[in-house]
């Protein structure tokens, strides 16, 4: 059985490649094309409610007026919109945010302050009685979900 020699095709392969990645030319030029490779982060989103400010959201979701400003590209931190939806965290893998009820909460109260719906606090922690939640308890009030990279 004879040897196959190398397919010699600048298509298929640039001697001057070393790093196993494609390369493309033009003329003159020569132009590395990137690796496209995805990564998955998991971010969880809030909708900004009329009177919030990122020192709020900041606390409320434990994390920095710094990493939302980078996380959603906010040019003037001092202005932020009702209605506007942000990145309040980011991270590898999957987390939630939690909330631990205290006395005079109420699931309608939690759920304006977390941007969420009753109905969805109910599900999110198995809640038979949307009327009775007890002090100490501790409420998953938003969940990550993923995006690309």
């Amino acid at each position: 059985m004879a040897a196959r020699s190398p397919d010699p095709s600048p298509a298929r392969r640039n001697e001057n490649d070393t790093d196993g990645r494609a390369s493309a030319r033009g003329g003159n030029t020569r132009v590395k094309l990137a690796d496209m490779s995805t990564k998955t982060v998991h971010v969880t989103h809030y909708t900004v409610q009329s009177g919030n400010t990122l020192t709020a959201i900041a606390g409320m979701f434990g994390t920095t007026i710094e990493q939302l400003v980078k996380w959603n590209g906010i040019p003037n931190p001092d202005r932020i919109d009702a209605g506007q939806r942000l990145i309040v965290n980011e991270s590898p893998t999957p987390h939630d945010t939690f909330y631990t009820v205290k006395s005079g909460d109420t699931l309608t109260a939690i759920a304006r302050k977390y941007g969420t719906t009753i109905e969805r606090l109910v599900q999110l922690n198995g809640i038979p009685d949307p009327n009775r939640i007890d002090v100490g308890q501790r409420l998953i009030v938003a969940k990550s979900a993923p995006a690309q990279a």
